[in-house]
């Protein structure tokens, strides 16, 4: 990702150069760029050339429900033994709210997905790293609140969080999501 990033970096400054497109203007093309995705390239790279290592990649998609109701909390959505029947599937990086006809939904949603962690990482220090969300998230991992963070596309780390892990087995994650009052590009 971070050679994708340098190419994309050089390919915008030769467009540029350029009396057409004006689109390729380093203040749109690349300032756009660099706030909705060059974090999370950024703080991925970092991690890795500092010697991190990716346990396991979570899935695309995960199974979505909206909160409209805020019944989420009383009904244990974040329960592992929570049964997500009737919740659709929903692509987390692959499609946007506004894909699925949610542009300016500003309420909260919900989404969860089962993964396992191989045998071998027990006892060594595991986090869970999000490239990024908007506006905020309430991340729970087998029933276990890991908190809440706030922020607008930007990486968010959990450290600590192998003493909720069930080591070869499934593991349930949720999140809760709010777009709060900054749903405008539906992400």
């Amino acid at each position: 990702a971070a050679q994708g990033h340098e190419a994309l970096q050089t390919h915008i400054k030769t467009m540029a150069e350029k009396p057409e497109p004006h689109w390729a203007h380093e203040r749109y093309a690349w300032g756009y760029y660099k706030r909705f995705v060059g974090l999370t390239v950024d703080g991925g790279a970092q991690i890795i050339r500092n010697g991190g290592k990716i346990a396991v990649r979570l899935p695309d998609v995960w199974k979505f429900r909206l909160d409209e109701e805020g019944a989420a909390a009383a009904e244990g959505w974040f329960k592992p033994e929570y049964e997500a029947t009737g919740w659709k599937d929903m692509g987390t990086m692959s499609t946007s709210w506004a894909d699925e006809g949610m542009a300016w939904y500003q309420g909260d949603a919900w989404y969860r997905t089962a993964f396992a962690v191989p045998a071998e990482y027990k006892g060594r220090d595991l986090r869970l790293w999000f490239g990024g969300f908007d506006y905020n998230v309430d991340v729970y991992l087998n029933g276990q609140s890991l908190g809440e963070k706030k922020g607008f596309a930007k990486p968010v780390e959990y450290d600590a969080v192998a003493q909720h892990l069930r080591f070869g087995e499934s593991n349930i994650l949720a999140v809760r999501v709010s777009a709060g009052d900054l749903a405008e590009i539906g992400t």
